[in-house]
């Protein structure tokens, strides 16, 4: 398909892998042109997001990832729970 080998071309990997799914979407969505390019795009960028996310990980060499949600407050009762998700959210750089 010319398509595929164009996008392998410019390097589109995440892209040329959900390129049948992103189009049976858009047909079933009846998008325009624009919305489904802009699909397009961002499921491109995302991949490459995380593959950049995943690649930095590695790099840095953690012994494991944890997130906020999966912190242990019963283990260090001095940090305030709800302070903790209102940090998380970022509220306070709009404000």
């Amino acid at each position: 398909m010319q398509l595929i080998s164009l996008l392998e071309k410019m390097k589109m990997d995440h892209l040329s892998l959900q390129l049948d799914a992103i189009c049976e979407q858009a047909a079933k969505k009846d998008v325009g042109y624009r919305e489904f390019l802009m699909d397009a795009l961002q499921t491109e960028w995302n991949g490459r997001h995380l593959k950049g996310v995943e690649a930095r990980l590695k790099i840095a060499r953690l012994p494991w990832v944890k997130t906020l949600e999966q912190f242990d407050f019963a283990f260090q009762p001095s940090i305030d729970r709800k302070v903790m998700r209102e940090l998380s959210g970022l509220g306070f750089v709009e404000r």
